[in-house]
């Protein structure tokens, strides 16, 4: 069964390449963090053609654009004059969320790649 495992391959992965010893510094483990924060940042804008277009709109203005969603909540209100903004802005990071946490799920990863195909 051992002899069925796979080496990683460490050219291209930093974190295997460093020796074991060494403790990463604050700056290392900060552009590992940038790094891995940009590409679900590119993960999620690459994955938004599947939503329906209000939730498009809300994560390609998140994600893509860098607004806050404070800012968004600011936009509905005025254009609605219902809610306030405490409120709208609560429910748009928690559909922010739920949207995001779908958009990385691998099921959605495959059905978007499928879909043209049915």
């Amino acid at each position: 069964m051992n002899a069925l495992r796979t080496v990683p391959n460490t050219e291209n992965n930093p974190i295997l390449r460093r020796p074991p010893s060494r403790a990463l510094d604050a700056t290392e483990a900060l552009d590992l963090r940038r790094l891995q924060r940009q590409q679900i940042l590119d993960t999620v804008v690459s994955r938004v053609d599947g939503l329906a277009p209000t939730d498009r709109q809300l994560l390609l203005a998140v994600y893509r654009d860098g607004m806050a969603v404070e800012n968004i909540a600011r936009a509905a209100c005025s254009a609605i004059g219902t809610q306030t903004v405490l409120t709208t802005a609560r429910a748009l990071r928690r559909r922010v969320k739920q949207l995001v946490r779908r958009i990385l799920t691998p099921k959605y990863a495959f059905v978007l790649l499928r879909c043209p195909e049915w």
